[in-house]
């Protein structure tokens, strides 16, 4: 993987500005249409969570692009969830916040400024639409300093309360510290109508298909992988669900399949539902199309 900044850097050094667009233009209207829509909806599935780019905002009619799903998953009776997957000075140093290795929205007013913007921005956009079901406002954070739970928990703080004061319908998605792992870096809730949100790949040395000819279940890493293990490493965030009765989202988890599940892949998903529903968990899959 590579930030996108950097893919479309390059793109345009070799081919130019306009080839750029082009591209852009063509990407956008052809890897999900509406016969994705359709077919997600045809599938039985009653929610989508939608990720974006804060610079997607920023430009003529990116607006309209985020709009024109919401459109779509209405026509198709499909709840959506706006999911700000890159930030202003990036939330963490992966390809997928958009970073070159830096993590600098934790270090500028700039930045979360500007981040709060847009959320009141998107905030006063979709405040009576009722098919989004709500906003995940920032993908899988990482602050590793001796204070973080301090600095994430001020920081959402904040930006639920600009929120609230254009929006007291939707449902406020909080993902945990670590890549969405930490919850209670979060700690309490603070304000009505939030939903705190996991994100699941364990065991990744097999979800992520790091170590090739891994099989599920069975020895992963040195542990026994099956869904006894799966419903023990979850069952931290279900007992702390109901220690502040606060709902679980787990907005991304998934598996990298190498066939058609003759490694154990449809079992691990499998397994991974049959938790979800004992615990009560929300859940979206990472991803619909790779």
């Amino acid at each position: 993987n590579i930030a996108e900044k950097i893919f479309k850097s390059e793109f345009k050094k070799r081919y130019g500005q306009k080839e750029l667009d082009n591209f852009i233009s063509l990407y956008r209207n052809n890897f999900i249409k509406e016969s994705d829509f359709k077919n997600i909806s045809s599938l039985g599935f009653n929610c989508i969570r939608l990720p974006f780019n804060y610079k997607l905002l920023e430009e003529k009619n990116g607006l309209e692009v985020l709009k024109n799903a919401v459109r779509l998953c209405k026509k198709y009776n499909i709840y959506c969830i706006l999911d700000m997957h890159a930030t202003p000075g990036c939330q963490n140093k992966y390809a997928h916040a958009d970073s070159e290795g830096k993590t600098e929205l934790w270090t500028g007013d700039k930045n979360q400024e500007k981040f709060f913007y847009l959320w009141e921005m998107l905030a006063d956009e979709f405040k009576d639409e009722s098919i989004v079901a709500g906003y995940d406002i920032l993908n899988e954070p990482v602050i590793k300093t001796p204070d973080a739970g301090k600095i994430l928990r001020n920081f959402y703080t904040k930006a639920v309360k600009r929120i609230r004061k254009i929006d007291k319908n939707h449902i406020i998605f909080l993902e945990g510290n670590i890549l969405s792992q930490v919850l209670e870096h979060i700690g309490e809730p603070f304000a009505d109508n939030l939903s705190y949100s996991v994100h699941f790949y364990h065991p990744q040395e097999f979800t992520f298909n790091f170590h090739r000819g891994l099989r599920y279940p069975g020895n992963i890493s040195g542990e026994y992988w099956d869904i006894n293990m799966v419903k023990n490493r979850l069952e931290a965030h279900y007992n702390y669900s109901r220690k502040w009765n606060v709902p679980i989202f787990t907005g991304e988890f998934g598996v990298n399949s190498r066939c058609q599940g003759c490694y154990g892949e449809l079992t691990w998903v499998k397994d991974m539902l049959e938790c979800f529903k004992e615990f009560g968990f929300h859940w979206t899959y990472w991803t619909y199309k790779a």
